[in-house]
């Protein structure tokens, strides 16, 4: 997916299958209006879009990665990778540690540059909490 519309749409309907939640159109918009507030796209490079969502208990962390990058809306960036991020309703404190601990490990690019090259999801997260 070249756009963050089409990678978001992608990501969420992933996520929302695997984890059993309902409403992926719900999700998505959660998402995109949380975006047209202000953009999660972090230093031009990486995007963190996040919802809250009533029918969770744990977050959901989906990662999405792009060879050529995705043009991200009203930044005319492209970010890569996409932290997509999805909530409980309840737990704002947890997020914060969440949010962190992804942000902390991104400002190191080359941090990034070893998770693009991964080949798997589980690589990718052994990776990330190795750093924290």
């Amino acid at each position: 997916k070249s756009n963050m519309e089409d990678a978001l749409r992608s990501m969420i309907e992933k996520a929302c299958k695997i984890n059993g939640i309902r409403n992926s159109g719900n999700v998505y918009n959660a998402i995109i209006d949380r975006e047209n507030i202000v953009s999660t796209n972090f230093e031009k490079q990486i995007a963190f879009p996040h919802a809250e969502l009533d029918e969770i208990k744990d977050f959901k962390i989906i990662i999405g990665i792009s060879r050529e990058g995705i043009l991200w809306q009203n930044t005319n960036e492209k970010v890569n990778p996409i932290f997509l991020i999805l909530k409980p309703r309840d737990k704002h404190k947890e997020y914060l540690k969440v949010l962190s601990t992804l942000v902390g490990y991104a400002k190191d690019k080359s941090n990034i540059e070893r998770i693009i090259k991964k080949s798997s999801i589980k690589e990718i997260f052994e990776e990330i909490l190795r750093k924290e």
